[in-house]
């Protein structure tokens, strides 16, 4: 049920098309370049998690993903805080999701043009109100 309603917004938001991990990834410019810093855990369930992105997908700019600050917050979540704290500790300071995104090139269509249909939809709704 909460995937459809992903799906279904996405779909609006970008063109009629709902991009996979690896879609969005291939865009991601100098993410595969940067020079990640991986952290190896005592925790062989968290080192597969941190890697997991980047196994799936084959594209180093997936370790925004787990190897940075929002990794933090996802590990927090799905491990616990003990867990999080760990990795937040073995992450370099720079490698946070705020200093990185700027490297993330957006060269495709759908991904910086919202469709017109769904910003009329907008603008007719809000004149509702």
């Amino acid at each position: 049920m909460v995937r459809d309603v992903a799906v279904a917004h996405c779909r609006e938001d970008l063109l009629g098309k709902c991009p996979s991990l690896h879609e969005w990834l291939a865009e991601a410019g100098e993410l595969q370049d940067y020079e990640w810093q991986i952290p190896r855990l005592a925790d062989e369930a968290l080192n597969r998690f941190i890697w997991q992105p980047f196994l799936r997908t084959g594209h180093r700019g997936a370790f925004i993903i787990t190897a940075t600050d929002f990794g933090v917050f996802l590990v927090e979540r799905f491990f616990g805080w003990e867990a999080a704290r760990q990795l937040a500790e073995a992450l370099p300071a720079h490698q946070k999701v705020a200093l990185l995104l700027h490297k993330f090139t957006i060269c495709a269509r759908w991904q910086h043009k919202p469709d017109p249909q769904a910003l009329q939809w907008l603008a007719d709704y809000e004149k509702k109100f």
